[in-house]
């Protein structure tokens, strides 16, 4: 017998274009080509070449790339090149940041010079990076490469940029690696959608564990069929060491050491406070306004870590959730390398903002059409084996969070109960323990109107700081009014209408029309939403009979209106609460029906039918939410 052959790993083209526009089929072309070759996680060979186009480059890409008209005139053109390329291509995992536009844009060139196109896999490292590194800040090549410290001095150059993503894709392969192997099943199981074959990097290391099995590290834990992170036990120090306050300039200097420069402004700062506060009438409040560049941040954390150490608490408030996270890592890097006692820090924000495992997990299990809610899902997947908070914030998706998020976040430790699968896991429980032994909790102006009485702690002694006080009274009026916007309401109500009435050719009432259950479901659906109409009407005259009578006809209006008038309308016992509630619960009701029948027949659906579908799965479920958030 023969010996049998050995396998060897695959080899990887990591590849980027230089071109004179991004179509090609206005005649932009390919002016440098890069290409690094990767095989067992390290660089075999690298190619470069600029490319003579034979048409004009645009002034804006010669600025880009910093290619010239005379940087070409000598070079060969791609028909010269394209026998070497398909040569050094063949049998390799073409690999690209934006693997659609390179890969294509190659093989097109390739058709036009007389050759076929490539038919090795391709993969795409823009979206393996948002799967593997969902908290990076950003995912273009050059944000990647900071983020990651890789070298990468001269980006929009194609050699510089296939050597970067050559080295950032060895990285994902270390991630990918690393995943447990529960994790990359539950990847595999949601069908990603993802560029050319991306997502065979999931299966491929998942038939390697299958080969090789790899038992799960001692940083995770299962739960109830999801990988989560361990949370360390945080440990509260009881020492009998004093440690002095470093009151002279001596002492501060030697404090700072040469991590910090001693500024004379920000040591002012410090012992005004630990003065303030170490006077027998501490309780006093005090008022300090500190201009930029003087390290106000740490002016007034390192006096207070000194006076509540060790059983003391420092609640800090500012503006936003950003300047949470900012203040986050100035305590975390910045006091605790100063400090020589440690103290442990919790950031607290609205619920919202935290993640329910249990929704989540019951998301997993329904079959998105979108790709976009399937790439969040994954994302999430890799997430919850890293994060120890829950929050959501940490993905860097406020500026465009899906409508999927809406279905997933936290309402609050009220809707947890024990008898829940992930009641022990529960992000919120966590942080409140977590707050019973925080020696420092940073919180939002917004949660502290809301929430003040639930951040201290009875057993020790509080210092409340205010950074950016300026912007708390307008948090006070913010939450401390109720608003109902009834011309929004009464937009999302009509959209709904539109989707299952007969005013466009296209409504669900032609998708389910072939259904008797469904267009009884539609019947109902939409005379639910008309119930909803009239009901909003009523509440809407109801609110304005508690006018004034000489107001109530004029345009923008603001009155005093007395509290137990509005509790009487708001009272759930009365016929116009109730009619309300129930109109709303019918509309879900009836919703969930189509859904369900939509669900069993998937294969039998148009595009079409699937995009109208779609557009109530995405409005209709969180229209009743809405609306009673307002009331309840």
């Amino acid at each position: 017998m023969g010996k049998q052959a050995a396998t060897t790993s695959p080899v990887y083209a990591i590849v980027d274009l230089e071109t004179t526009g991004t179509n090609w089929k206005n005649q932009a072309r390919i002016i440098q080509i890069g290409c690094v070759l990767v095989q067992d996680n390290q660089i075999i060979h690298q190619f470069e070449t600029k490319v003579n186009p034979g048409v004009a480059i645009p002034s804006a890409v010669q600025q880009l790339t910093g290619i010239h008209q005379r940087d070409l005139q000598s070079a060969p053109t791609f028909d010269e090149l394209a026998p070497s390329i398909c040569a050094m291509l063949t049998d390799t995992t073409f690999v690209a940041h934006n693997v659609n536009f390179d890969f294509s844009f190659l093989n097109m060139e390739l058709v036009k010079a007389g050759y076929p196109e490539l038919t090795i896999p391709a993969i795409d490292t823009v979206t393996l990076s948002q799967i593997l590194m969902p908290t990076a800040p950003s995912f273009r090549l050059r944000d990647l490469t900071s983020y990651l410290g890789i070298e990468h001095d001269n980006p929009h150059s194609a050699s510089s940029d296939a050597e970067a993503t050559a080295i950032l894709l060895m990285d994902l392969m270390r991630r990918l690696h690393e995943l447990p192997t529960l994790t990359l099943t539950k990847l595999a199981e949601l069908n990603l959608k993802l560029p050319e074959q991306t997502a065979v990097m999931f299966a491929r290391e998942l038939a390697m564990r299958e080969a090789a099995p790899v038992n799960l590290d001692n940083a995770h834990y299962v739960s109830n069929g999801i990988v989560l992170h361990k949370i360390r036990p945080r440990t509260v120090e009881h020492p009998h060491r004093k440690f002095p306050y470093p009151r002279t300039k001596k002492q501060k200097a030697t404090f700072f050491g040469d991590k910090y420069q001693y500024r004379p402004v920000q040591a002012k700062l410090m012992n005004s406070i630990y003065n303030q506060f170490r006077q027998p009438d501490g309780s006093q409040q005090l008022v300090i306004e500190a201009g930029t560049g003087t390290g106000k941040t740490l002016g007034y954390l390192v006096p207070l870590s000194y006076l509540a150490y060790p059983h003391g608490q420092i609640i800090i408030s500012t503006v936003t959730n950003v300047l949470q996270k900012q203040l986050a890592q100035v305590v975390n890097e910045q006091l605790g390398e100063l400090l020589p006692f440690q103290l442990q820090a919790v950031i607290v924000k609205g619920n919202q903002h935290y993640i329910h495992l249990g929704k989540y997990v019951r998301s997993l299990s329904m079959n998105e059409d979108g790709a976009n809610v399937q790439l969040l899902k994954a994302r999430l997947l890799v997430w919850l084996t890293q994060t120890t908070t829950g929050d959501l914030d940490e993905l860097n998706l406020n500026s465009m969070r899906s409508p999927y998020f809406a279905t997933i976040q936290h309402h609050g430790l009220h809707t947890v109960t024990p008898d829940e699968p992930f009641y022990r896991d529960d992000f919120l429980i966590r942080r409140q323990q977590a707050l019973q032994t925080a020696n420092i909790v940073i919180t939002n102006h917004a949660y502290l109107v809301e929430h003040a009485a639930e951040l201290t702690n009875d057993q020790q002694a509080s210092y409340l700081v205010v950074d950016e006080a300026q912007h708390l009274s307008h948090s006070v009026m913010r939450h401390s009014r109720l608003t109902i916007e009834f011309a929004k309401l009464s937009t999302a109500l009509n959209q709904l209408k539109n989707l299952v009435s007969q005013r466009d050719e296209h409504n669900l009432r032609a998708v389910f029309a072939k259904l008797p259950l469904g267009s009884y479901n539609i019947e109902l659906l939409q005379t639910d939403l008309g119930a909803v109409e009239q009901a909003l009407e009523e509440f809407q005259t109801a609110l304005l009979n508690l006018l004034p009578a000489s107001q109530a006809t004029t345009g923008y209006v603001e009155a005093m209106v007395p509290v137990a008038a509005i509790a009487e309308i708001l009272d759930f016992t009365q016929p116009l609460m109730i009619g309300l509630e129930q109109a709303l619960a019918s509309v879900q009701l009836h919703f969930n029906a189509l859904q369900r029948l939509f669900d069993g027949r998937r294969d039998s659906w148009l595009s079409l039918d699937r995009y109208q579908m779609n557009q109530l799965v995405v409005t209709l479920p969180f229209w009743p939410k809405l609306m009673m958030s307002y009331i309840d």
